[in-house]
């Protein structure tokens, strides 16, 4: 680990920009939290209500609840690393390698 002080002219910004930061971690915790129990209100009222099971709908599929919400079944190009992994486990170990992340974790 590389330690680094810095200079009581910048420390206050700095000191700011942390505390931002993990101010936003938070606001982004808490609506991602919310987000997914909206999501799962109204998938089980749809379940309960309706008898509609948001997990067998197939991609391009749409259900309107009018004036509530309109939910689109799209699709993704994500890659099915696990599938990969059981057919061909060689060729994913060949090309598997760690891929750097920047993880910022507030001092303040």
């Amino acid at each position: 680990m590389q330690m680094f002080k810095p200079a009581e002219a910048d420390l206050e910004a700095l000191q700011s920009a942390a505390k931002r930061l993990k101010r936003g971690n938070a606001m982004f915790a808490i609506a991602k939290k919310e987000t997914e129990s909206a999501k799962q209100t109204i998938s089980d009222w749809l379940m309960a209500k309706r008898e509609t099971n948001l997990e067998t709908l197939a991609i391009g599929d749409m259900i309107c609840i009018e004036g509530v919400v309109l939910i689109e079944m799209s699709s993704m190009n994500k890659f099915d690393e696990s599938t990969f992994l059981a057919a061909n486990p060689a060729l994913h170990e060949a090309f598997k390698r760690d891929i750097p992340v920047k993880r910022f974790k507030p001092l303040v």
